[in-house]
């Protein structure tokens, strides 16, 4: 009798699919396509490495933040994006260094690409911050009538049958009560992380995101002079992706001059790529030797 066909769930609103259940992994194919559409546009063209770098950096993951602040996403759909952006990053079906190292700020030894999974949670943070301020939006509204009816968020607990979304908002909330020991204390510190407009996501992700120990040689390596992808070596070779300096030898043979490279665990030790023959020294205090400074290092 109409013209109406009978759809089926889940189905995309503003790129986002919705469903009455929860969402498989096949379910966010939408968002994997998108990403996968951009990389293969970008194959054909010729990029450097800090060209690939900057647009996993600027690009891929504004496509990503949509989504990331919309719902939790699982871990075989982040997988897949991982997967995605470390072939493109190296242009490689090997990577000499795990995508997790590379989601380190530079201070640490990273390439300052965002850590998914952390910055969902900081995204996921500030919903949660939105429905504890009671936030002019309509979910925000919609949440404290139906789900908590009044009741304050930080006592609530999620049914069984709640959609995932909100069962994970408990989670990040649990987890802020018990790192900062009390309510109180996790909505002390979560003020910390406002402005006149909200909670501000960087300041949420700077403290839910893995860290390491911030490296006194990062001001000596990263020069304008020194190409990325060398710089991003020297990861792949204190992250054990070569395992003996004859790795690193051949490889130094092969690269234009001229480049400083960490080598392995030991921070003062670098290998300094002169226009003629690869040497080795150490970083001093004062900053990044010069070639003439280098001791020549024999390497079997």
């Amino acid at each position: 009798m109409t013209e109406f066909t009978r759809g089926h769930m889940p189905v995309l609103y503003l790129s986002i699919p919705l469903a009455a259940q929860r969402l498989s992994v096949t379910d966010y194919s939408p968002l994997v396509d998108q990403i996968a559409g951009c990389i293969r546009k970008w194959t054909a063209k010729s990029l450097s490495f800090a060209g690939r770098l900057e647009l996993i950096r600027s690009v891929l993951q504004g496509v990503e933040c949509f989504s990331l602040q919309v719902f939790p996403l699982p871990i075989a759909v982040i997988e897949k994006i991982h997967r995605l952006c470390r072939a493109f990053l190296w242009n490689s079906k090997r990577s000499p260094v795990a995508w997790e190292d590379v989601c380190h700020p530079k201070e640490e030894c990273g390439l300052g690409v965002r850590h998914i999974q952390s910055w969902n949670v900081a995204l996921l943070a500030r919903v949660l911050w939105n429905i504890h301020c009671k936030a002019d939006t309509l979910w925000a509204k919609w949440v404290n009538e139906v789900y908590l009816r009044g009741a304050s968020l930080w006592d609530w607990q999620p049914k069984k049958d709640d959609s995932p979304l909100l069962r994970r908002l408990a989670e990040i909330r649990d987890r802020i009560i018990t790192d900062f020991g009390s309510t109180e204390a996790a909505i002390r510190h979560m003020t910390e992380w406002t402005d006149r407009k909200g909670l501000v996501t960087s300041k949420a992700y700077e403290y839910f995101r893995p860290k390491l120990p911030k490296q006194h040689w990062k001001a000596s390596i990263w020069k304008a002079f020194i190409p990325p992808k060398i710089l991003i070596h020297s990861m792949a070779w204190t992250t054990g992706g070569w395992q003996h300096e004859t790795d690193l030898h051949s490889y130094m043979r092969t690269q234009p001059a001229p480049y400083a490279l960490i080598v392995r665990n030991r921070p003062n030790i670098f290998s300094l790529k002169a226009p003629s023959v690869p040497m080795f020294g150490r970083i001093s205090d004062s900053g990044l030797a010069s070639p003439n400074e280098c001791q020549p290092f024999s390497v079997q």
